[in-house]
C-alpha cells in the first residue's frame, strides 16, 4: 500500500522559543561541523542568538510535529535564507524541497533573488545546487549560492513572452520520441505546470507485473523537459543535470498512471521541477525532482 503524502505546514515562532530553536539547529548540524572538526555547541549557540529575530522565524510542521524551522530575512538585493534545518530523524522525506517551494514563493512576490550560505563540507551544498542554487562565493567555512526567483506567467506566454506552442503540437513532436514509444500523453501545460498519464503497458513493467522504476524516472524527466522547454527563450536548449526519485508505491499492469509536474524554481539558466506520479486509484507511486540545464542551442 503506498504511504500517505506528509503535510508540510508553518507556525510562527515566539521570543520564547528561541532554546528549541538551538537545540535543534545543534542536533541538525552537528555531524557536518565534527567531520570537520568544527562542532562546538557553545559557539553554535551565541551565534544564533546574536541574530535570532522570531518575526522571520517560522517552525516547519510534517504532519503536525514541529521537525525544523526556517528563517527567511528580507534584504534589499535577495531574500536571505538565513537558516533551514530539519532534524536528522525527518530528512529524507522531502521536507526540506516543501520548505524551499514556499520560499521560492516568497521571493516571486517579492521579485528578488534567494541567497542562502552552507558549510563547505556539508551535503547541504548539494541539496541547494540540486534545487537551482548557483554558487557565487567561496569563503573561508561557506559556501554562498543565489536562485533566481521565478516570475509569475500568463499561463497563454513563455517566460520571456512568446507564445507557447499549443498541446498537441508539443505532443507531436513527443511521438516520434522515446516517449511516444513509452506512450506519454500530455493532458495539461502551462509554464507552472505540466499533467500527463501513461498506460502501464506489460512491457514498461517488471516481472511480477509491476510499472518499471526506469519507466517512472523516464515519465517524470520528459515533464520537467517539456515544462523547461516552454519556459525557455529561443535559441535556448535544456539537457537534464541531475534527478532525484523517491519509490513510494507502485502500479499494476493494464492500467494508466498520471503525473502532475510542477515549478520548483525557474531561472535563466537552471529550472528545478517535482513530478508526483499516481496510480489509476490515486495512490502516491513516486515523486521525482530534476534540474534542467537551460543552454545555448
Amino acid at each position: 500500500m503506498a504511504a500517505a503524502e506528509a503535510v508540510i505546514a508553518f507556525e510562527p515562532a515566539q521570543a520564547s522559543d528561541v532554546q528549541a530553536l538551538v537545540a535543534l539547529r545543534i542536533e541538525a548540524m552537528r555531524e557536518s561541523l565534527e567531520r570537520i572538526g568544527r562542532f562546538d555547541p557553545v559557539r553554535a549557540r551565541e551565534r544564533f542568538l546574536s541574530t535570532f529575530e522570531p518575526q522571520h522565524t517560522r517552525h516547519i510542521l510534517c504532519d503536525g510535529e514541529r521537525v525544523g524551522f526556517v528563517v527567511v530575512k528580507p534584504q534589499v538585493q535577495w531574500l536571505l535564507l538565513d537558516h533551514l534545518y530539519v532534524r536528522p530523524g525527518a530528512q529524507g522525506r522531502g521536507i526540506g524541497t516543501a520548505v524551499l517551494a514556499d520560499v521560492f514563493a516568497q521571493a516571486r512576490q517579492a521579485g528578488l533573488p534567494v541567497r542562502v550560505g552552507a558549510l563547505r563540507e556539508s551535503a547541504s551544498n548539494r541539496f541547494y545546487a540540486r534545487h537551482g542554487f548557483e554558487l557565487v562565493e567561496r569563503g573561508e567555512f561557506d559556501n554562498y549560492y543565489l536562485a533566481e526567483a521565478a516570475l509569475p506567467l500568463n499561463p497563454s506566454q513563455s517566460r520571456v513572452g512568446v507564445p507557447m506552442l499549443p498541446l498537441p503540437k508539443i505532443q507531436e513532436l513527443l511521438d516520434p520520441l522515446f516517449p511516444g514509444l513509452m506512450g506519454v500523453r500530455l493532458t495539461e501545460v502551462t509554464p507552472e505546470r505540466v499533467l500527463a498519464e501513461m498506460p502501464v503497458r506489460p512491457d514498461l513493467c517488471t516481472a511480477g507485473g509491476i510499472l518499471h522504476g526506469g519507466a517512472y524516472m523516464a515519465f517524470a524527466d520528459t515533464l520537467g523537459a517539456v515544462g523547461t522547454i516552454v519556459n525557455m527563450p529561443q535559441g535556448k536548449r535544456t539537457t537534464t543535470t541531475d534527478s532525484s526519485t523517491k519509490f513510494i508505491g507502485g502500479a499494476r499492469v493494464d492500467t494508466t498512471v498520471t503525473a502532475e509536474c510542477v515549478a520548483l524554481h525557474r531561472g535563466r539558466t537552471t529550472m528545478v521541477w517535482q513530478t508526483s506520479i499516481r496510480s489509476q486509484e490515486g495512490k502516491l507511486c513516486a515523486v521525482v525532482t530534476q534540474t534542467q540545464l537551460v543552454l545555448d542551442a
